[in-house]
């Protein structure tokens, strides 16, 4: 076996083989009911071709005690939440395929078509009962794909949540349906262009509208109360996401979203009025950062914001729980990405989806009086060991800006090629996240490096806008500085580099070639 350089580890066992990468997930979500008491954890039993589901029910006190399984049967689970404590909800794919038909005036029979449909079910963590959601309504179940919406979780109404699927005239509906029963009754229609709702304690407050060629969308407020809906804003398709819902507010008719003044870097978390559409000051904002998403509670209370620096961090409106999460970076090395994904109202017991460079995903529960972290359920099995490591590269450009790349070794960090990939948008951002292109590659001897350009989201309207008329000059130019940085850093060679994309990231990797093609 050839030695290493010094310094450089090597991957015990081995690189994976492609194979490995491309098996099914495993599990595909964890959940903690309301009170905390409960856990559910979606595993996946089959394959792509044949799936197979099933639920394992856990008690909270007794985390690494006897699961118990309900099977779903052939079906993939999406999504999982808690209805109330005994009922959970489940949304799966289904595959189907129509019937062998003959064509009009002709012998020829024409095969049938494959298709996948949106379902919802509840399932009963006492009795392992599984009721299917709109039961009741069988003539729409056989004319509609999509049955598996749910907008609203009814936090205060233990057998009801709230639904939406496309009418027979293709105008989507809000429905209220029976968690027990399956019997769903009709509350309100949109408009000819509604495909989302959001909602306040069963009540409609926000409606998504996109116009007839889906390349602007309305969002429609309505104050509780009122009988009318009214624009709030209007934003093409094609741009940057400016306004993101995040949920309920402490004050009645308001309600919290993510959004930015004309005058402000960063986007923010803050309250919007229902009733004038008015937005209130930011609520935990960070300079240079724009917000990932907000934090609730299993009640819908506001916990705080969620930014990426380093890896994923909370702004927290309680202090007290930012030594929590502290403690779980420091449980994984400070090396993975934790999300709060369920906080019970206790704010005891917690479910952490954890991802990162080299962790595939994971779901742990937390229960911070037990002193407590047990593993729930996880993506893949891949040995961290066996996958390349990433690191935070802070790359100084050639007029003397600052930016960010992501650049991942391969196992073991032997020397290699270096393939650079800029990402696509090009107002999004790379993260320090799982990507399984990113360590395929790896797995091959590369070096993968992601560069957050300048005209990049996620770093504030100042950064973004760097970019902005600067595409093939100074977006490129960052490319290249970056390229030049982790060559240096790491002492690859400089004659054994790629350029790769999609989007706009093929763009650039096509002006990497024209105007660099000696690099």
């Amino acid at each position: 076996m050839a030695a290493l350089p010094p310094g450089v580890a090597r991957a015990e066992g081995g690189a994976y083989p492609l194979t490995e990468f491309f098996k099914p997930t495993m599990s595909s979500g964890a959940a903690l009911s309301p009170s905390g008491n409960r856990i559910a954890v979606a595993e996946n039993l089959g394959n792509d071709e044949n799936p197979v589901s099933a639920i394992d029910f856990i008690d909270a006190a007794d985390p690494e005690g006897q699961r118990r399984r309900v099977p779903l049967g052939a079906v993939m689970v999406s999504f999982i939440d808690w209805a109330s404590d005994e009922r959970l909800l489940v949304s799966v794919i289904m595959k189907a395929e129509t019937s062998a038909r003959s064509q009009a005036g002709s012998n020829r029979r024409v095969a049938g078509v494959e298709y996948y449909m949106r379902r919802t079910v509840s399932v009963n963590a006492t009795t392992g009962e599984v009721v299917l959601l709109f039961s009741d309504q069988r003539n729409r179940m056989r004319n509609s794909f999509d049955m598996g919406r749910i907008i609203d979780m009814l936090p205060n109404d233990s057998d009801h949540v709230l639904l939406a699927t496309w009418e027979a005239d293709g105008v989507m509906g809000l429905y209220r349906v029976n968690v027990n029963t399956g019997a769903a009754t009709r509350i309100e229609r949109g408009g000819s262009g509604t495909y989302h709702w959001r909602a306040v304690n069963g009540v409609p407050v926000l409606r998504h509208d996109m116009n007839s060629r889906s390349t602007v969308e309305t969002i429609m407020v309505r104050a509780p109360g009122e009988t009318e809906w009214k624009v709030a804003r209007r934003t093409r398709v094609r741009e940057a996401p400016d306004f993101l819902w995040v949920g309920a507010g402490e004050t009645p008719g308001k309600v919290l979203v993510i959004a930015r003044f004309d005058n402000e870097d960063v986007q923010s978390v803050r309250e919007m009025d229902l009733t004038t559409t008015a937005l209130g000051p930011p609520l935990n904002p960070r300079p240079g950062r724009d917000v990932a998403y907000g934090l609730p509670d299993s009640a819908g209370n506001y916990l705080g914001a969620a930014y990426y620096g380093e890896r994923l961090e909370y702004e927290f409106v309680d202090p007290a729980l930012a030594v929590h999460h502290r403690a779980l970076n420091r449980f994984f090395g400070n090396t993975c990405n934790v999300h709060f994904t369920d906080v019970d109202m206790a704010r005891n017991r917690f479910i952490a989806r954890v991802d990162g460079p080299a962790e595939p995903g994971a779901w742990f529960f937390y229960d911070k009086a037990a002193r407590a972290i047990v593993n729930l359920g996880q993506a893949r099995d891949l040995d961290p060991a066996r996958l390349g490591a990433g690191e935070v590269l802070q790359v100084q450009t050639r007029d003397d800006a600052a930016i960010e790349a992501y650049l991942t070794a391969p196992p073991g960090g032997r020397p290699g090629p270096l393939v650079v990939l800029p990402h696509g948008g090009p107002e999004v951002r790379d993260t320090p996240s799982w990507d399984r292109q990113v360590q395929v590659l790896a797995a091959q001897g590369w070096w993968v490096l992601r560069p957050n350009f300048r005209g990049s989201g996620g770093y504030g309207q100042e950064f973004a806008q760097q970019g902005w008329t600067r595409w093939g000059d100074r977006m490129q130019d960052d490319v290249e500085d970056a390229v030049a940085h982790a060559i240096a850093a790491k002492g690859l060679d400089a004659s054994k580099v790629a350029i790769m994309g999609t989007s706009y990231g093929a763009y650039a990797a096509l002006m990497g070639a024209v105007k660099r093609p000696d690099l």
